[in-house]
Formats: structure tokens, sequence, C-alpha cells
């Protein structure tokens, strides 16, 4: 079995900001939309694994990109461009 923090005294600005955000459309015609449901019911999964049972998301690791002379490319057209250096291409 795994461990839980257990907070009593701590509040959860996470679920707090859930709370206020559906507050106003409970009770209104057409709640609950089963989409809206199966959204909120994933955010509070997810943040209640996070915080209270210590599973973290792993790191995402990026491939790809630009090479670092591709950056300094890229920066020094943009420069050009909105110092008015290039012309109009016609």
């Amino acid at each position: 079995m795994g461990t839980y923090k257990l907070s009593r005294h701590q509040e959860d600005l996470v679920l707090t900001q859930l709370t206020k955000s559906i507050l106003p459309y409970i009770g209104r015609p057409g709640w609950p939309c089963p989409l809206a449901l199966d959204h909120l019911s994933l955010i509070l999964r997810a943040h209640l694994l996070q915080k209270y049972a210590g599973l973290r998301k792993s790191p995402t690791v990026s491939v790809g990109g630009l090479g670092p002379w591709q950056k300094r490319r890229a920066t020094e057209l943009l420069s050009q461009n909105l110092m008015g250096e290039y012309g109009s291409r016609s």
C-alpha cells in the first residue's frame, strides 16, 4: 500500500480554484455536461495523485529543435527584419 500525506490545516489552492470555477454552473440546465465532468475528473485525479500520493510527472525531454548556430541566425534575421534592413520582397 502506498503512503499518502494528510493535510488538514493547509489550504489546497488547486482544489479551491477548481471549486470556484464550477460553482457558477451547478444547477444550470445542461449541467453536468459529460465531457466537462470527464475533464474535471482527470484534472482532479492528476492533482490528487501528484500532491498527496507522491506521484511526480516524469521530466519531459525535448528532442530536436534548433542548434545554437540556427538560433543565432534566426535571431539575426528577425532583428534585421524588425529594424527594416530587409526591404519588401516583390
